[in-house]
């Protein structure tokens, strides 16, 4: 783990604070994608994914900044090759939830050798990815990838990821939970109304 600096710390436990304060899912992978995480890694682009590796059209991709005019062009081929993807494959062959680096096992040259960098990424600009993983499934991955156009993410990133990462699970965890308690007070209310 990379050494941190002071302010690293504080900015991450204000994230930690407000983490567990959200209701709802959709409103903390918001917060996640346009405060908390950039101010923690700065990146030019940060999605939220679900990736379906069965039915990749069920594949979901939230990217922020939204505005690239790219991204909605491109998501079909995303989905498409998204199988390629680096950190998708070792994250299913290693499912011990790390936080890696496109970099981490390929070198520049073979990563720009890819579908998934030559159909998607090259347009968007993406030369640089770090991913945490925050939910797997024998066939679908739930995680955060942060995108940058220069400079490698360094081990100071890696680490603020490794000690969010977590957070972030027991965050969506609890938000599921909640939702399926929500779920069954109202299935249980509908039932004792008949």
């Amino acid at each position: 783990m990379s050494q941190l600096i002071p302010s690293d710390y504080d900015s991450f436990l204000e994230c930690i604070q407000q983490l567990h304060s959200f209701c709802d899912a959709s409103a903390l992978k918001s917060w996640l994608l346009e405060t908390a995480l950039p101010k923690l890694v700065p990146s030019d682009w940060l999605s939220y994914n679900e990736v379906d590796l069965l039915n990749p059209a069920n594949t979901v991709a939230i990217l922020k900044p939204d505005s690239n005019q790219f991204f909605q062009q491109l998501f079909p081929r995303f989905r498409e090759v998204a199988h390629q993807h680096p950190l998708i494959t070792r994250q299913l062959e290693s499912p011990n939830f790390p936080v890696h680096k496109i970099s981490d096992f390929l070198r520049q040259e073979d990563y720009h050798r890819l579908e998934l960098y030559q159909d998607v990424y090259r347009h968007m600009g993406v030369e640089y990815q770090i991913a945490a993983t925050i939910k797997l499934e024998p066939d679908r991955i739930t995680a955060f990838a942060l995108s940058r156009r220069r400079n490698d993410f360094t081990e100071r990133d890696r680490t603020i990821l490794e000690m969010l990462r977590p957070h972030l699970v027991i965050a969506f965890n609890h938000l599921a939970l909640a939702g399926e308690c929500q779920n069954l007070r109202e299935s249980a209310a509908l039932t004792l109304k008949e």
